[in-house]
């Protein structure tokens, strides 16, 4: 059979307990009484408050959250056409749009250029900028890329006292179709060992010499034909 054992609490722990009740019993006394004290109308005007605060915060959540959902429309989207010019675009190899070391405006500035530049022409960065509608830092960008993979060439163009008035631009010669660029001068065929030239079967002309026989046969046709030559003056002074 079980035995229950019993554990008494220490009278100090007791008075604590009977204090702190107490003391509950007496905030609650308290509050009862400011409660009863604040007419109904107060009551329900701090909860209209409170409820008018609460909505605030909850339209401006919603308004946060609907602008952050709502895509920004982009600058392309909202930007105005370019003013009509008389430049176009005259022939240019497809093969630097389609290299993929430049950027797109890099490749609209070979375009703009193509149809800019000429033997000898001064081009400056407040030229190109507004054509491709950018900054004179952007166009600079774009020129840097040109220069960098060989596509142009460029130099400081002066005044008579040496004043910086732009840039002359040269077009490299992959920059133009293949109708228009310089063709290749003709490379000398090289000579092999035997003494012949390449597609030849016979030795070189630089390489004839010829022998007595063919020499004095040569020089009697000259002979011949100087002395009919004289003979038919002779007949027209007569004649």
């Amino acid at each position: 059979m079980k035995t229950t054992t019993t554990t008494q609490i220490p009278a100090h722990r007791l008075a604590a307990r009977a204090e702190l009740e107490r003391a509950l019993a007496a905030k609650r006394a308290e509050i009862k009484a400011k409660i009863e004290s604040v007419p109904a109308a107060e009551w329900e005007r701090r909860w209209q408050e409170i409820e008018a605060r609460h909505q605030r915060q909850q339209r401006a959540l919603d308004a946060q959250r609907q602008k952050s959902r709502t895509p920004i429309p982009k600058r392309r989207a909202t930007a105005q056409p370019p003013k009509p010019t008389i430049l176009w675009s005259k022939p240019v190899s497809i093969d630097p749009l389609a290299d993929n070391r430049l950027s797109p405006l890099a490749r609209c500035a070979l375009v703009v250029l193509r149809s800019l530049t000429e033997v000898g022409d001064v081009i400056r960065k407040a030229d190109i900028a507004p054509r491709l509608g950018v900054s004179l830092r952007q166009a600079q960008r774009a020129l840097a890329e040109l220069r960098r993979v060989g596509l142009i060439t460029t130099r400081i163009a002066t005044n008579r006292i040496g004043a910086h008035i732009g840039q002359i631009i040269e077009l490299a010669e992959q920059v133009l179709p293949a109708f228009l660029r310089r063709k290749p001068a003709p490379q000398p065929t090289e000579q092999p060992k035997n003494g012949s030239f390449r597609g030849e079967t016979g030795p070189s002309p630089l390489q004839w010499k010829p022998d007595s026989k063919s020499l004095q046969e040569s020089l009697q046709q000259t002979d011949s034909f100087l002395a009919a030559v004289l003979a038919r003056c002779r007949e027209h002074q007569t004649g």
